[in-house]
């Protein structure tokens, strides 16, 4: 039960992370970012995976499902 816990945690951080800098392109427009310490990166990024994960998944999942597919056509 807790590797269960465990890997539903990290699928969740995961995809918190990739919402996170889904939204970050493609509704804020960032290009890119500057950053001095490696760790303190990607640390950072786990944290706010963790934290804003909640409300940017499905935020990006609707963008993504409705917004963008409709521009294509």
């Amino acid at each position: 039960m807790e590797i269960f816990s465990l890997i539903l945690i990290l699928i969740y951080v995961y995809a918190g992370d990739k919402a996170n800098y889904y939204l970050k392109y493609h509704l804020l427009g960032v290009q890119a970012e500057i950053y001095g310490n490696t760790g303190d990166y990607i640390l950072s990024r786990f944290i706010w995976a963790a934290i804003l994960g909640w409300a940017t998944i499905p935020i990006a999942i609707l963008h993504n499902t409705f917004i963008r597919k409709n521009n294509q056509n």
